[in-house]
């Protein structure tokens, strides 16, 4: 892949998406976090990563939605 295209595709990807939940250090893997979100957030509970879904960081799937900066500059 071109330079242009790799930017491209990280702009719209797992690893921008607003349901990525993060990446465990140790192993270096993204989890998809929809399923925690499609939950109201009173009846969310905290589980380990290992049970949400592995994305490869550089895929879209239907659901993916822009992640949203909250910070102010």
């Amino acid at each position: 892949m071109q330079s242009s295209q790799i930017k491209a595709t990280a702009h719209v990807s797992c690893w921008t998406c607003n349901f990525e939940l993060g990446v465990l250090a140790a192993t270096e893997k993204l989890h998809c976090g929809l399923a925690y979100y499609q939950v109201p957030a009173i009846e969310r509970r905290l589980v380990k990563l290992d049970n949400y879904p592995v994305a490869a960081a550089y895929h879209k799937c239907i659901q993916w939605s822009l992640k949203v900066s909250t910070l102010k500059s």
